[in-house]
């Protein structure tokens, strides 16, 4: 988490390589009238490109298309693209 007086992001952050010479990162913003609960796992799922809620790491469709991981056009969802396989945990 990001947070100050005004208002609070979710973070990820992840190495974009086997070497864990660069990385890969998200961030959605939570709503003034929300809040979130952050474990020891990604939570941010669908990124909606086109939203101020969003920020995220010039290369992160970039390096999910080259390695097959997304195809453009459909939903991007962080979580899975980018996970080890937690959002499936069955814990």
């Amino acid at each position: 988490m990001v947070a100050d007086g005004n208002e609070g992001w979710s973070f990820h952050v992840t190495p974009s390589d086997a070497n864990g010479t660069s990385a890969v990162w998200v961030a959605q913003r939570v709503p003034d009238d929300g809040f979130t609960v952050t474990s020891n796992m990604f939570t941010i799922r669908e990124v909606d490109f086109s939203s101020k809620d969003f920020m995220y790491s010039p290369t992160m469709k970039e390096i999910a298309v080259k390695n097959k991981w997304w195809k453009p056009g459909t939903p991007f969802d962080f979580t899975r693209i980018y996970s080890n396989g937690e959002y499936l945990h069955k814990y």
